[in-house]
């Protein structure tokens, strides 16, 4: 491949706010760092919110790192419809699984600009989830957080069908664990 077909991106350092991150393909990569967590982003969209004190990393398709420079072992693989979120300057959390097509419909990284370059993938990922929502392999639960910060809210199904659309709400989809041996593992 030529250089002139290959795009490198360079590195992005968050001071506060929220950015969404697309890495084609064909891009070597980027590093996105906000406070004290990085990401490693290549052949993703991704949207990382930081503020001191919290984070929020959600991968909307394709796979990313996420982890803490200087912190050798802290690092978590986040694939498409995960999300990690916490106290930036402590210990990475587990990925949680995020509805992708209500993150779609209410952010406003989404609804208020034109198309993304990889939308018919994330359209993937989102059919993806409602398999598994059909297979009952992956189930809503009322866990929903409203715009930014980190506060997980308890609701009753009315309340999330019916959240104002500008509050960017993200509903926690839950992994139920399979006794199928070729299932991948429940996630917490």
């Amino acid at each position: 491949m030529t250089s002139s077909t290959r795009r490198t991106l360079c590195g992005l350092n968050l001071k506060e706010g929220a950015v969404l991150v697309q890495a084609p393909k064909e891009a070597n990569g980027a590093t996105i760092h906000a406070g004290s967590v990085a990401a490693a982003v290549a052949g993703t969209t991704v949207m990382i919110e930081y503020h001191p004190g919290f984070y929020k990393f959600l991968v909307l398709e394709g796979t990313a790192r996420s982890y803490r420079p200087g912190h050798l072992g802290d690092s978590v693989l986040v694939r498409a419809g995960q999300m990690v979120f916490g106290n930036s300057e402590a210990a990475l959390s587990d990925p949680v699984d995020v509805d992708i097509d209500r993150f779609m419909t209410t952010s406003r990284f989404i609804t208020d600009f034109p198309p993304l370059r990889s939308e018919k993938s994330i359209v993937a990922e989102s059919q993806k989830q409602q398999r598994e929502k059909s297979n009952k392999t992956l189930v809503d639960t009322n866990m929903i957080i409203f715009g930014g910060g980190t506060q997980v809210s308890v609701t009753d199904q009315g309340q999330t069908d019916t959240a104002d659309h500008k509050t960017a709400a993200l509903v926690t989809p839950h992994r139920v664990p399979s006794l199928s041996p070729n299932a991948a593992p429940a996630l917490p």
